[in-house]
């Protein structure tokens, strides 16, 4: 099955839980899943929910910053965030939108870091 959808938004890493030994989620992630959740669960609808083995493929595209160098690279995104924590961000929310059954099924994936024109 293929599943392929759109977040019109700025890419999030993963922030680190907080709190000791409380588990307590970073608000922006937070914020950005609930967000990105939306999206999701839009364009999912009520199919059932994966169980793997899954490939994912995101596309993470950053607008580019008016500080950055113009002879860099015009295509790739080098700089934060790691493309492991937006990995994560975008595995969790699908697995909380019911898309896969749990992020562990995830066997095979890749998050593509670019510049673009808008962000999204």
């Amino acid at each position: 099955m293929k599943f392929e959808f759109v977040l019109p938004m700025e890419p999030e890493g993963w922030q680190r839980a907080r709190g000791g030994f409380k588990r307590v989620k970073d608000p922006g992630t937070r914020a950005w899943q609930a967000q990105a959740a939306f999206y999701i669960k839009k364009a999912w609808g009520k199919q059932a929910a994966m169980d793997g083995p899954v490939r994912l493929t995101y596309f993470a595209v950053q607008r580019r910053p008016a500080s950055s160098k113009k002879s860099a690279d015009p295509t790739w995104w080098p700089t934060k965030a790691d493309w492991d924590n937006i990995g994560k961000n975008v595995s969790d929310t699908l697995e909380a939108c019911g898309v896969v059954t749990n992020d562990s099924r995830i066997a095979d994936a890749r998050c593509v870091k670019l510049w673009g024109p808008t962000g999204c």
